[in-house]
């Protein structure tokens, strides 16, 4: 068998040797920056889709919130609700609150007197929701293993206590 030298100073080698560096170049000069620039777009594309679910999750909560004031009210102002308050039955009360309770599908319903403390309370155990003053909204259980978040609203009952409804319909946890 004959074996095929190549001669480095050879016009034909130097001319394919040329041609496949002139390719290499062009490929690098062309391709590298059209990773660059699609890396950027992946990129800023990925951070608007972070932004825009972002904006979808406060609008969520936003309704949540809203339809959690109007429960408030709607609730805090039943005729059955101010007839019950002053009456010392704690087993129809306690009923009337928990079918109140899982008809709005709340978590918490949570009766309290001027003095924040509490008079009736059906669903979860929330710590301290009594003393929660003003139009909270979100609130952070502290000294949770595992952090919660909980989104309450309250209203007045004619003066006789506040009614305090829950809604922690989704816990946020780290």
């Amino acid at each position: 068998m004959k074996r095929a030298k190549f001669n480095l100073r050879s016009l034909r080698v130097q001319l394919l040797l040329s041609f496949i560096g002139l390719v290499l170049l062009t490929a690098a000069a062309i391709g590298l920056p059209a990773l660059w620039l699609i890396r950027d777009q992946l990129e800023q594309q990925a951070w608007a889709q972070v932004e825009q679910g972002g904006r979808a999750v406060q609008a969520l909560y936003a309704a949540q919130q809203s339809e959690l004031d109007n429960l408030a009210l709607l609730t805090a102002q039943r005729p059955t609700l101010q007839q019950l308050l002053p009456q010392s039955n704690d087993t129809i009360f306690s009923a009337y609150l928990r079918t109140l309770q899982q008809g709005a599908n709340l978590d918490l319903v949570l009766i309290c007197d001027p003095h924040n403390r509490v008079v009736a309370q059906v669903g979860q155990n929330f710590p301290n929701t009594c003393l929660i003053g003003g139009t909270a909204s979100f609130y952070l259980v502290p000294g949770e293993a595992q952090p919660q978040v909980w989104l309450l609203r309250f209203s007045r009952l004619n003066g006789k206590g506040k009614f305090r409804p829950g809604d922690c319909r989704q816990t946020l946890s780290r």
